[in-house]
C-alpha cells in the first residue's frame, strides 16, 4: 500500500509538471506573437512618413541621428529641383514627379484692386501681412499708419488669414484686403499660410515686382522698403531678411518648434530667413510656389523656405535693416526697414509719429481712430 500510495503521487506531480510546462510553452508563444505584430505595426507606421519612393530617408530599417548637415543632404524629393521648376514654368510634363505637399484649400475671401499696381519709381512692392484672425486691433492699426498706401500706386498691402470657429468682423468687406482660406488659424499651419500667400500674390499680381512679408507685429518703414532692393546685386533673385545660418532644430517635444529624428535627422537647419519679414522677387516667389507641392512640408514656414531655396540654389542675403527682437518703442528711422516687438496698437502710434511728416503723419492724425497716448 505503501508503495503504491508513492506511485500515485509521482504521476500526479508527472501530471502537474506537464501542465505547468504547457502553460510555459503557450506563454512564450503568446509573448512571440505579440512582438511580432508590434514589429509589424511599427514598420508600418514609419513607412507612413514618406512613401519609399519618394524619399530615400525612409527607406533605411532605422533612422540615422544627428547627420551633419554638410554631408549629402537629402530631403524628400530628391529630384533637381531647378530643373523641375523650369520645366513647370515651360510647361513641360514631368508624370513621373509625384505631388507630395498638396494644398487642397479653396480661397474664402480675396481682395479687390489690390494688385492694381503703377510704377512710380523703379518698382512696385505687394506688401503681405501675416496676420492671426483675432488680431483685429492689429491690422486696424496698420491700417491706420505704416499701412495706408491708399494714395501710393506702387504699394499695395494684403492681410493674409485662415478661419475659425468666429464671426468675421465688418472690416473684410470694408477694407477688400483679406486673402483667406479655409484652413485653421493657427500657429502650426502659418506654411500652409504661406503657401496661400506665394500662391495668390503669383497668379493675380503679375505686375508686382516684389513680395515682401511680415508679420502683423511688426512695424515698418515702408519709404526704406522701396529702397531695400537697390542694395541687391541682382534684382531679378532675391530673398532677402535677417538672415539665420547653423540654427539648431528643437528636439524638446515641448516645444512649438520640435521637430523629430524621423522627420528631420540632420543637426543643422539649411540657412533661412527669418519669417517675421523678408523681401522676394517675383522671379524667385514664382520659383518657390512651382515647387512647394514637390517638397515635404514642415509647419516652421521661414524653414521651409530656407529648405525650399536650398533645393532651388537660392541663396538667402542677409541685410542689418531688420529688427527681429524685442524693440519697442525703436524709432524707425535711418535704413531701419521693419521692427518686430509692436503687438501694442500705443507703441505702433509712437513710432509713427517719430517719422518725418513725408512719410503721412499729419494724414494718420486725421484718419486714425487708435487712443492716442500721453506724451
Amino acid at each position: 500500500m505503501f508503495l503504491c500510495k508513492h506511485v500515485i503521487t509521482g504521476i500526479r506531480n508527472i501530471r502537474i509538471l506537464k501542465i505547468f510546462y504547457s502553460l510555459y510553452a503557450i506563454e512564450i508563444l503568446l509573448l512571440v506573437a505579440i512582438y511580432a505584430l508590434y514589429g509589424q505595426n511599427r514598420a508600418l507606421q514609419t513607412n507612413s512618413i514618406d512613401p519609399p519612393e519618394i524619399a530615400d530617408i525612409s527607406k533605411e530599417k532605422s533612422f540615422k541621428h544627428n547627420v551633419p548637415f554638410g554631408q549629402n543632404f537629402k530631403y524628400p524629393l530628391e529630384i533637381d529641383m531647378l530643373q523641375l521648376s523650369r520645366d513647370i514654368h515651360s510647361n513641360n510634363t514631368r508624370e513621373n514627379v509625384k505631388i507630395i505637399n498638396p494644398h487642397p484649400f479653396s480661397y474664402t475671401m480675396l481682395p479687390k484692386r489690390k494688385c492694381n499696381l503703377k510704377v512710380r519709381g523703379n518698382w512696385t512692392i505687394i506688401i503681405i501681412v501675416k496676420s492671426d484672425i483675432r488680431n483685429v486691433e492689429r491690422r486696424q492699426v496698420i491700417r491706420n499708419t505704416w499701412g495706408n498706401t491708399s494714395n501710393i500706386s506702387d504699394v499695395s498691402v494684403v492681410f493674409m488669414l485662415g478661419v475659425e470657429d468666429m464671426p468675421l468682423s465688418a472690416e473684410e468687406t470694408k477694407y477688400e484686403d483679406v486673402i483667406q482660406e479655409n484652413f485653421i488659424d493657427d500657429y502650426r499651419n502659418n506654411t500652409l499660410k504661406t503657401i496661400m500667400g506665394f500662391n495668390w500674390a503669383v497668379k493675380h499680381c503679375k505686375t508686382a515686382n516684389y513680395l515682401f512679408f511680415v508679420d502683423d507685429d511688426y512695424f515698418v518703414n515702408v519709404a526704406n522698403l522701396m529702397t531695400l532692393p537697390n542694395r541687391c546685386k541682382h534684382k531679378h533673385n532675391v530673398y532677402l531678411g535677417s538672415i539665420t545660418s547653423n540654427a539648431i532644430p528643437y528636439r524638446d517635444k515641448d516645444s512649438k518648434w520640435y521637430i523629430s529624428w524621423e522627420d528631420y535627422p540632420y543637426d543643422k537647419w539649411p540657412p533661412y530667413i527669418m519669417g517675421g519679414a523678408y523681401i522676394v522677387s517675383m522671379k524667385t516667389a514664382r520659383q518657390f510656389q512651382i515647387i512647394f507641392p514637390y517638397v515635404k512640408p514642415i509647419h516652421m514656414d521661414d524653414v521651409f523656405l530656407g529648405i525650399v531655396s536650398h533645393k532651388l540654389n537660392i541663396r538667402p542675403i542677409g541685410v542689418p535693416s531688420f529688427y527681429s527682437g524685442k524693440k519697442k518703442g525703436h524709432k524707425i528711422t535711418g535704413s531701419i526697414v521693419a521692427s518686430h516687438g509692436y503687438e501694442n496698437s500705443v507703441d505702433v502710434y509712437r513710432a509713427w509719429k517719430q517719422l518725418p511728416k513725408k512719410y503721412g503723419f499729419e494724414n494718420f492724425i486725421n484718419v486714425t481712430k487708435i487712443v492716442k497716448p500721453h506724451d
